[in-house]
């Protein structure tokens, strides 16, 4: 079915970006990503690993690389309602960090797929900026990683 495709999970996603952000950032690593990725909100525990203790923002990211178009709008809107709870709560402006597979594991799937996936992700990221969500996407984490350190230093 997925023909030689590579998914990335949550947990590889997340070991990834805080590698490459730990490389970068060696300095200023405790600021932008959480000690504890969770946060409880209204006695529910959620995961949020981008909160600087000093700064007005708030960030979460997800995957998007799956072959599964369920999936992929699962993932998407957990991190997405995650955000929302998050930044409401601590009044915080929010930014959304989203792996997208590369052109060329992307092309091992059927066309399809690659219409469902891309009407189902098409959606989703023209759902946030009327949300005030910055929306960040990338194929690569590194490309991510860098994003999230920008996005950092240039907000207040």
């Amino acid at each position: 079915i997925n023909s030689g495709f590579t998914p990335m999970n949550l947990q590889s996603l997340s070991n990834n970006i805080i590698d490459e952000l730990k490389f970068r950032n060696e300095l200023n690593y405790a600021e932008i990503v959480a000690q504890n990725f969770n946060i409880t909100i209204n006695e529910k525990s959620i995961y949020m690993p981008l909160r600087p203790q000093n700064k007005k923002i708030v960030g979460n990211w997800a995957s998007v690389v799956y072959a599964d178009i369920k999936r992929v709008k699962t993932d998407y809107l957990q991190a997405l309602n995650d955000l929302r709870t998050v930044s409401d709560s601590l009044e915080r402006s929010p930014a959304l960090f989203i792996l997208k597979p590369s052109e060329d594991n992307f092309n091992k799937l059927s066309q399809s797929r690659k219409d469902a996936w891309d009407e189902a992700v098409d959606k989703l990221d023209s759902s946030l900026k009327p949300q005030g969500i910055e929306l960040f996407s990338r194929s690569s984490t590194v490309e991510l990683a860098l994003d999230i350190d920008t996005w950092y230093k240039q907000t207040g």
